[in-house]
């Protein structure tokens, strides 16, 4: 995993520090692992846990660095996210109406379990940063 410079975030041996709070990801094989008792059912469940770690870690990170504005904490975002491992989420156009973003080297590509069920949770993940 990359270095984190971010204000307010330690990354020791696996784990993910966070103005004090630990953050945990999700491994792709527990998704596969859901995708394989649900199937197609695992989707809400994906988008779901998601957006509740996406809007959590964006909360803190609006609480203690008090980004100034929309661009500023779109980069954080991208870069936390870049740094975990599953993919390089690129920023491509900053508005109030909209974020387009482009992911690059999806975790999804190099893993032998149906991708559309990691890009659920990509998506939730995403979904609840906005």
């Amino acid at each position: 995993m990359k270095s984190l410079n971010i204000k307010g975030s330690k990354y020791d041996i696996g784990v993910i520090d966070l103005f004090n709070e630990r953050i945990v990801l999700f491994p792709p094989s527990i998704i596969g692992l859901l995708s394989s008792i649900y199937g197609e059912g695992a989707e809400p469940l994906l988008v779901f846990l998601g957006k509740k770690l996406g809007r959590s870690m964006i909360e803190k990170w609006d609480d203690e660095l008090k980004p100034k504005t929309v661009n500023e904490i779109t980069e954080i975002f991208s870069e936390i996210f870049s740094a975990t491992g599953w993919g390089q989420l690129i920023t491509r156009d900053i508005s109030n109406d909209q974020i387009v973003f482009q992911l690059m080297h999806n975790v999804s590509s190099t893993l032998e379990i149906p991708s559309k069920f990691i890009d659920y949770f990509i998506t939730g993940y995403i979904t609840g940063f906005a």
